[in-house]
Formats: C-alpha cells, sequence, structure tokens
C-alpha cells in the first residue's frame, strides 16, 4: 500500500489522473488530489476531496501528475519522487519549459505509445525514465460512452462542436487557423442542423456570445461527457474529445482547415479530418450523412488496461 498525491490543472491531466487514482484505491493505495484551475473543479464535481496547497497535503510516497501547460505541475516536481503522465500526442517539449525557456523535469514520465517514447528519448535534455501507460481515461471512458449512446434515447437533433484554446494558446499564424475561423467556415454550411459549441475551459467564452448573436448556433455548458453520449455527431479540431466520441463509435470530423503541420497525429490515425477549405463541403456532406447510420466502436487495443500499465509505472517510480 503506498501513499499517493495526484495532482493536475488542466483538463486532460486531470481526466486521466482520475482514472489512475479510481484503479490506485481499489487495489488499496491511500491517494490525495491536489490541484488548481479547470482540474479543480473538474475534481471537485466528481466528489473528491480536493487540496489547493502542497501545505495541506500529507507527504506522499509518489507524486503522479498531468503536463499541463501552465507552470502549476512544474512546481510540484522538486517537491517529491514524482512521474508526470502525457496524456497526449502533442506539445512534448512545451510541456517541460518553463516561462524562461529552461526544462524543468520530474523524476519519470508516462508516455502513451512506443512513438510517443521514441519521441521523448530523441530529446537530449530527456534524461529521466520513461514508462509506456497507454491512455487511462480513454480505456476508462470509452466503454461508458459505448454503453450509455446504446441506451440513448431518440435523436437529439444535436451536432457538437469542441473548441479549444488554439488563438489563445498557439495564434493563427503557429497552427495556421484558430478556432473561431474553422466555426465560421463551418456554420453556413451545418444550416439546418442544431450546431452547438461547447467552449473549452481554459478560452473565453466570451467571444462564443458574440458568434451566437450572428450565425444560426448555440453556446452550451454542459458537461462533456452528457454532451458527447446525446450528440448525433461530433465535430473538433485536434481535441482529445475527438478521439473519445469517435472511438465509442459517433459521428465524428477533425476540421483543420489552412493548418500548417500535424498538431495532434492519433486525430489523423482514428478520425476522419479535413484540411483543405475545398474540401470541407465534401467532408461535411459525408460526416452528416453518417449521423442516421449505426455506430460500430473503434475501441482500440491501445487503450485497454491502460489503468493497470499506470499502476506498473507508479510501482517501478517506488522501487
Amino acid at each position: 500500500m503506498a501513499d499517493l498525491l495526484f495532482a493536475a490543472h488542466d483538463p486532460g491531466g486531470a481526466r486521466c489522473l482520475s482514472a489512475i487514482a479510481e484503479a490506485a484505491q481499489t487495489r488499496g493505495d491511500r491517494v490525495q488530489f491536489l490541484a488548481d484551475g479547470p482540474a479543480k473543479e473538474i475534481w471537485d464535481g466528481e466528489g473528491k476531496a480536493t487540496f489547493s496547497t502542497p501545505e495541506e497535503v500529507t507527504t506522499p510516497d509518489l507524486l503522479i501528475t498531468g503536463t499541463g501547460f501552465s507552470a502549476y505541475e512544474r512546481s510540484l516536481w522538486s517537491r517529491y519522487p514524482s512521474l508526470a503522465i502525457i496524456e497526449a500526442w502533442t506539445n512534448f517539449t512545451l510541456r517541460f519549459t518553463n516561462d524562461e525557456g529552461d526544462i524543468v523535469l520530474p523524476s519519470a514520465i508516462g508516455v502513451i505509445d512506443d512513438q510517443s517514447r521514441a519521441h521523448l528519448k530523441s530529446k537530449p535534455w530527456c534524461n529521466v525514465p520513461l514508462h509506456i501507460v497507454g491512455q487511462p481515461h480513454l480505456d476508462v471512458l470509452v466503454p461508458r460512452i459505448i454503453e450509455c449512446r446504446a441506451n440513448r434515447q431518440a435523436s437529439s437533433g444535436r451536432v457538437v462542436f469542441f473548441s479549444e484554446p488554439i488563438e489563445q494558446d498557439y495564434g493563427r499564424d503557429a497552427r495556421g487557423y484558430n478556432q473561431y475561423d474553422i466555426v465560421d467556415m463551418v456554420a453556413d454550411k451545418m444550416i439546418g442542423h442544431n450546431l452547438i459549441i461547447k467552449p473549452h475551459p481554459r478560452e473565453p467564452v466570451e467571444p462564443w456570445l458574440e458568434k451566437e448573436k450572428t450565425l444560426q448556433l448555440a453556446v452550451t455548458d454542459e458537461d462533456t461527457f452528457t454532451l458527447v453520449c446525446d450528440a448525433d455527431g461530433v465535430l473538433g479540431m485536434t481535441t482529445m474529445v475527438l478521439l473519445e466520441a469517435g472511438l465509442a463509435g459517433a459521428p465524428t470530423l477533425s476540421l483543420q482547415m489552412g493548418r500548417k503541420d500535424v498538431s495532434n497525429p492519433a486525430v489523423d490515425r482514428y478520425i476522419p479530418y479535413v484540411t483543405g477549405r475545398e474540401e470541407l463541403g465534401q467532408a461535411l456532406e459525408i460526416f452528416t450523412s453518417s449521423l442516421a447510420e449505426a455506430e460500430q466502436s473503434k475501441h482500440d487495443h491501445l487503450f485497454a488496461g491502460a489503468q493497470f500499465k499506470a499502476l506498473e509505472a507508479i510501482d517501478k517510480c517506488l522501487g
């Protein structure tokens, strides 16, 4: 039995760590939760007893964190032996770079797959152990979505666009588009469908409320799980929600018109995507025609057992 402290700031890290903590508690480990920002809202909403400062927690045997873009997790790694989990396939260097441009590392890093491990291992600055842990959040969530969608009632008539803070995190020049550009291109082609925008927790809602007035769409603050379960179809750019929905069998389409490079290779691997503006109309026709089709789960073996792979990584870190 180990004393484990889970800490996160961003939503992706919080959800991934929730899945690991669930498995750790089941086997008898003692767990604590430390969070800030969107992660605290998520964990508080899940009923977790979440602390706000390190001074409030009991010293753990191991700290397990997310790897968000804020300085929050990085500020904790030097306090305890630490395992930082990368829950996505992107922005590896950015996750370990502080505001001064210096690399800050935990004691060990958990990654999703062999490709991610090889990518990090090739970095001259990465000199800590690397553990393959899969994607625990998808391991837990996708079967739940499959069950929920199988039991849902009549069509909701809703197509949900899950936004990301592209403009705030990167800017149009870096990505080739931002979230507002994408919706501007899509909205007039989705007339006749109930298009709903789900803002990301880290982006301002005000620009979307302005678009609600000028475009035929609605903005929602419903929780992501409910939206994915109820939606007829899911649109997005490179968000992990596309993977959650698509692997469960829901109709999905990744909108990356004008992109300069591959931002999330897993989206390209598992989700239909469109990169050219001239191809958008046809891609949306295919997408909307699939809304009435029978769903086929694409839950990949990559994610099965990820909770327990993460526990194995924890045990290795504990020695």
